[in-house]
């Protein structure tokens, strides 16, 4: 039986795979981000898995992806994949703490962004890779949903608005 928060409790999606549950973000960051544990990779955010989400549930998995982005302090492609394909499932008018959370995932997509190129052991065309995909998240997030100032769209290493 699926809770108010979100329809794919309890189904599974039409690959035949199994969901988490909406309030488990360990299973969620593991289904999206695969485990390091158990060798397990983690899955594309397909549309239609996506598009089954609640917005309630969408933020959930969104503070959980936002939770292993400051703890790993790297934007990965699968990490960068998820985050855009959920920010684009939520609706624009967002519940407070919702829009709480979504500045605070532009504040660490910021400091990211911020520290690119003070990494030594990144290669040029990961650096490249990873500031394309902080800068679409900043701006989906900065523009779209109104979480940023001018100040803060700022590319600090450039000078030019993001």
């Amino acid at each position: 039986r699926a809770t108010a928060g979100s329809r794919v409790d309890t189904e599974r999606h039409s690959s035949g795979t199994a969901l988490p549950a909406s309030a488990d973000s360990a299973a969620w960051e593991a289904f999206c981000l695969g485990s390091a544990r158990t060798g397990a990779p983690g899955h594309l955010p397909l549309v239609s898995l996506v598009r089954g989400l609640e917005q309630r549930a969408a933020l959930g998995v969104l503070q959980a992806l936002h939770a292993r982005l400051e703890s790993d302090a790297h934007m990965s492609p699968q990490l960068a994949r998820w985050l855009y394909a959920l920010l684009l499932r939520l609706e624009r008018a967002l519940p407070a703490d919702g829009a709480a959370m979504l500045r605070a995932l532009l504040r660490t997509c910021a400091e990211l962004r911020s520290r690119l190129g003070a990494t030594p052991s990144m290669a040029e065309a990961e650096v490249v890779q990873s500031a394309a995909a902080i800068n679409s998240i900043l701006c989906i997030i900065g523009r779209y949903f109104g979480q940023a100032s001018e100040a803060e769209m700022r590319d600090p290493a450039e000078g030019d608005n993001v």
